[in-house]
C-alpha cells in the first residue's frame, strides 16, 4: 500500500496503542501474581492491529478483514501447595471446576479454595457457589473427596455419600474470557464445554487439601512488560520523527 504522512502517523499511533495494550495485560498478570488458579493473558498483535487500521488504508485481500483485539490465555498450570483444608481441591491435569456466576450463568476455574456457607454449598472465597450434585449437611463432622469427585461425610460414625463433583473442559481452553481473577467463561473461540467426571478420560483427579496457586512467571511477565515499555517507546520516538518530518515539509511547501 502507498505511504502517505497520515498512514505513517496512523501506523506508528497503531503501534503504540498496540503496545500499551500488551502492558496493560502483563499488568493485569503481574496483579493476579499471588491469586490461586489465575492463568496468564497474552496479546494478540495481530489482530490488534487490523483492528485500529482504516479501510482506507488496507488493500487487496486485507480489506474488510479486520477483527477486534482481544487476548489468549496462556494455558500454564501453578504450582500445587498444600493446605490441609478437606474442602479445598486442586486438579491434576486438565479441567475447571463449574461455578455459578452473579448473573446465574456458569464460570470455569481452577481455583479449588472453596468453603462451606451456611446452606451446605461449597463456595469460593468471592462467594461463587460450586455447580455440583449436593451440599453438606450440617451435621457433618469430617469431609472427604475422592480423586474422582465423590464427596463423602462423616454423620456421626458413619460416612455418606454427599454428591458428585463434575468438571468443564474445553476443545480450546485458550480461547476462554476472563471474567475477574481466576474465574472465566465459555466464548466461541474455547468452544462449549465438555462436561464429565474427575479421573476419567480426557479430565484430570482431584486431590483435595491442596490448591493450584497462580500460574504466572513473575520473571516471564517483568520481561514482557520490558519488551513492551522498550517498543512503546520506539513507536513514540517514530512518531514524533515522522511528526517533524511532516511539519518541515509543511514549510518547505508554503
Amino acid at each position: 500500500m502507498p505511504f502517505t504522512p497520515h498512514s505513517i502517523l496512523h501506523t506508528n499511533s497503531v503501534g503504540m496503542m498496540a503496545r500499551q495494550f500488551e502492558m496493560d495485560v502483563t499488568a493485569d498478570n503481574l496483579a493476579n501474581l499471588n491469586t490461586p488458579g489465575f492463568m496468564a493473558s497474552r496479546a494478540n498483535f495481530q489482530e490488534y492491529l487490523f483492528d485500529n487500521v482504516p479501510a482506507s488504508l488496507m488493500n487487496g485481500p486485507y480489506r474488510g478483514a479486520a477483527v477486534r483485539p482481544n487476548t489468549s490465555l496462556s494455558y500454564t498450570l501453578g504450582p500445587m501447595v498444600q493446605s490441609g483444608n478437606p474442602t479445598d481441591l486442586a486438579i491434576f491435569g486438565p479441567g475447571f471446576f463449574r461455578v455459578q456466576m452473579p448473573d446465574g450463568t456458569t464460570g470455569y476455574t481452577r481455583n479449588g479454595a472453596f468453603q462451606r456457607d451456611a446452606e451446605g454449598n461449597l463456595v469460593t472465597s468471592s462467594g461463587l457457589r460450586l455447580i455440583w450434585g449436593g451440599t453438606i449437611p450440617s451435621t457433618a463432622k469430617d469431609i472427604r473427596v475422592t480423586a474422582d469427585g465423590a464427596v463423602e461425610v462423616r454423620v456421626g460414625q458413619d460416612w455418606e455419600n454427599a454428591g458428585q463433583i463434575t468438571m468443564a473442559t474445553f476443545e480450546n481452553s485458550s480461547g476462554m474470557i476472563n471474567a475477574g481473577g481466576s474465574t472465566y467463561t465459555a466464548d466461541e473461540s474455547s468452544g462449549p464445554p465438555i462436561i464429565g467426571t474427575p479421573n476419567a478420560d480426557g479430565f484430570g483427579s482431584l486431590v483435595a487439601g491442596m490448591v493450584e496457586q497462580s500460574g504466572v512467571s513473575l520473571q516471564n511477565e517483568v520481561a514482557q512488560m520490558m519488551l513492551a515499555q522498550r517498543a512503546y517507546s520506539m513507536s513514540l520516538r517514530s512518531l514524533q520523527t515522522s511528526d517533524e518530518m511532516l511539519t518541515l515539509a509543511i514549510r518547505l511547501r508554503g
